[in-house]
């Protein structure tokens, strides 16, 4: 009969540090669901130490207990250190492990030196530099289409502008940045897939997946051209959805259905920053949340959605500082501010289809109900 101690029983019964980080600077899986216990851990490094690891298991008690304890030894090392962090470190600070357990443990260590050697690998490709969420999209879209073969051939995306009307159709309110002109929709082609961004630069483009990868994002035409595609190419491999916007009244239906799912998946916000002005979701927040919306549209500041007046970019900071929940468009993605964003700490969560690649490779939570 096996006696787990008092650390494994308590740990599996309040595992530490459970779920995504979004973005994270490092992620690693082992195992394999067919044969036993699969790990998957990510890591975020600020000023090369591990500020943060968590995991996601599918496994027994002693597995869950194990990659618990990793998250918390993780804490605080570099991932050189991380890299060192034996399967016997595990075992030993959770008080011992029954013999015929001693595998989950060494499968935690595992993870976690797969996600700091993925932090590494990172890094070396950007000559030591720390990669931003861009950076880290490439990273995994490049591993993804290599794997499948698909940066060996002369394989064509193509990226174009759409009109208001190509882009949501005919909603009933004449209120959105995209018919005002103020911003277009850029829409990516890449075998069958498509992918939408939002972008103030629009443009066409048409060139090899390997070119989109190598493509120096300079410039908001350059990333939305590569988000767009990405999103493409992701909705190509099978690795996200909702990669095409909504139309005509899908847009009115997916900002009532934002409450709800708010309440649900933040019970204790009280306080949301929408990032980006987008009227038919601080119409439907205002009622139920205290809210702030902060536009870099310069046309927007001052005006008033949902009784609440927007504020200028510039108000950003102190909008974060105050907030529960950051709600942002997708759209901080190809601009590049997301970063910005994510360092706050605070949960958030991208709306809209300009993030969906993103959000389905770098675990970005995200809300798109109607999108297609």
């Amino acid at each position: 009969m096996s006696f787990y101690s008092d650390k494994v029983l308590e740990h599996f019964s309040h595992p530490r540090n459970v779920g995504p980080i979004p973005a994270a600077d490092g992620v690693g899986q082992v195992g394999d669901v067919s044969c036993g216990d699969v790990f998957k851990v990510w890591i975020r490094v600020r000023d090369g130490r591990i500020a943060k690891a968590s995991f996601q298991v599918m496994g027994c008690p002693s597995a869950i207990a194990a990659a618990s304890m990793m998250t918390e030894l993780a804490a605080g090392r570099t991932p050189e250190e991380a890299l060192r962090l034996s399967d016997a470190d595990v075992a030993a600070a959770l008080g011992g492990m029954p013999e015929e357990r001693l595998h989950c443990s060494n499968h935690a260590a595992a993870a976690l030196h797969a996600a700091a050697e993925d932090y590494v690998r990172s890094r070396a490709s950007l000559g030591g530099g720390e990669p931003t969420l861009l950076d880290r999209l490439r990273l995994r879209l490049r591993t993804a289409c290599a794997a499948r073969g698909l940066l060996d051939g002369p394989v064509t995306v193509t990226a174009r502008a759409l009109t208001p009307e190509q882009a949501i159709g005919n909603p009933e309110h004449d209120d959105y940045p995209v018919i005002k002109g103020r911003e277009r929709m850029i829409e990516a082609e890449f075998l069958g897939a498509r992918g939408h961004a939002f972008t103030d630069r629009p443009g066409g483009f048409s060139g090899t997946l390997a070119e989109i990868l190598d493509m120096p994002l300079a410039n908001n035409y350059r990333r939305a051209v590569f988000v767009a595609a990405a999103n493409a190419v992701a909705r190509h491999l099978g690795a996200a959805e909702r990669t095409v916007h909504c139309r005509d009244e899908d847009l009115t239906r997916c900002a009532a259905l934002l409450p709800d799912f708010v309440a649900a998946n933040h019970p204790d916000a009280r306080r949301i920053f929408l990032v980006g002005l987008q009227p038919r979701f601080a119409e439907a927040l205002a009622p139920r949340f205290e809210l702030r919306i902060a536009d870099l549209d310069a046309e927007n500041v001052g005006r008033k959605k949902g009784g609440v007046a927007v504020e200028p970019a510039g108000a950003a900071a102190g909008c974060l500082a105050w907030c529960d929940l950051i709600l942002a468009t997708g759209s901080t993605v190809a601009n590049g501010s997301a970063d910005a964003l994510l360092a706050a700490g605070k949960p958030a969560v991208f709306y809209g289809v300009s993030g969906s690649g993103a959000a389905a490779l770098l675990d970005l939570p995200r809300f798109c109900p109607c999108g297609q």
